[in-house]
């Protein structure tokens, strides 16, 4: 089982002990540690600032920091997800802005009796423009 040595009121180490093999007079600074499971937590009003570390009269628990968002926090998120949406939406648009120039560029190639651009020649035209 593990236990928490305590030292000046903190936790000095975890140390591996048979529980009954613990004399008497160390039971008042060696306590059986409890960890407990973390929560589920909701990612858009809540943040999960760590574990926390309880001294108990019988035993030592590590828990979480669970928090609600700051004002701030959600803010940023929001901002940050529109950027990002935008972004992806960008991408789209000149996605499809590429693929048009592409069968159009080869379209007037065939109507002048050029052959055709592969992609990869495609691409490289329109770097060199």
């Amino acid at each position: 089982m593990l236990f928490a040595h305590i030292k000046d009121g903190k936790v000095f180490r975890e140390v591996e002990l048979d529980p009954t093999k613990i004399p008497d007079h160390k039971k008042l600074y060696l306590k059986p540690i409890w960890r407990d499971p973390m929560p589920a937590i909701n990612d858009v009003l809540q943040v999960n600032d760590g574990r926390t570390v309880t001294i108990e009269a019988t035993r030592v628990v590590y828990g979480w920091k669970i928090r609600n968002k700051t004002v701030a926090e959600k803010t940023e998120e929001t901002a940050r997800k529109k950027i990002d949406t935008d972004r992806r939406t960008n991408d789209d648009i000149n996605h499809q802005i590429g693929k048009a120039l592409f069968a159009i560029v080869n379209q007037v190639r065939l109507l002048n009796s050029k052959p055709v651009l592969t992609p990869v020649q495609f691409k490289k035209w329109v770097k060199g423009l």
